[in-house]
């Protein structure tokens, strides 16, 4: 049986601190095209404190099309964002 290949947001997260840094974008990024920057610091994945650990578990088990809530900051200012998987891992 063939397996599908995981999705993901397409995002390189850093720690930084209790919250992970967004570092960088894979080329089609379904995170970067919803208006997540570098730069921002993820706090929350969901109702999850962001740790690479709940970052790898959630970006693991996602399905195309599937929400996740970030809650970051930038610029000193707290936002909370609905992002679809649409990036797929090869």
């Amino acid at each position: 049986m063939r397996r599908a290949p995981p999705v993901g947001l397409g995002v390189t997260v850093e720690v930084d601190g209790d919250r992970l840094r967004v570092a960088g974008f894979a080329t089609e990024s379904a995170a970067r095209d919803q208006l997540l920057l570098v730069g921002d610091l993820v706090g929350r994945i969901g109702p999850q404190p962001a740790t690479p650990a709940a970052w790898a578990a959630a970006t693991a088990a996602m399905q195309p099309g599937q929400a996740v809530v970030l809650t970051f900051a930038r610029a000193g200012q707290t936002q909370r964002r609905t992002i679809h998987a649409g990036f797929t891992v090869d």
